[in-house]
């Protein structure tokens, strides 16, 4: 087994990974704002959000557990409606 400072280690490369994802899905979401203002389209896609989300369940392999990944989705989410709202 790891020690405890190898594991820490271990939990900052993947929160490095999970920002930097993180980053590049927020500025995707933003290119979708702008594509979305230029056209008039609504920021809230529910059905599209709807479907997201069960992907996400359909991908947890059960570690976490199926309610909290989809929390931290919905916060996902709405963070992203957030940068579209703004723009």
């Amino acid at each position: 087994m790891k020690d405890l400072p190898q594991l820490r280690v271990e939990i900052d490369r993947v929160d490095r990974e999970i920002v930097a994802a993180l980053q590049e899905r927020c500025a995707l979401s933003r290119e979708i704002g702008l594509y979305k203002k230029e056209r008039a389209l609504p920021v809230l896609d529910a059905a599209r959000e709807e479907l997201l989300l069960q992907k996400i369940a359909q991908l947890n392999s059960g570690v976490i557990p199926e309610a909290q990944i989809l929390d931290i989705y919905r916060a996902i989410l709405a963070a992203s409606r957030k940068i579209q709202e703004d723009l």
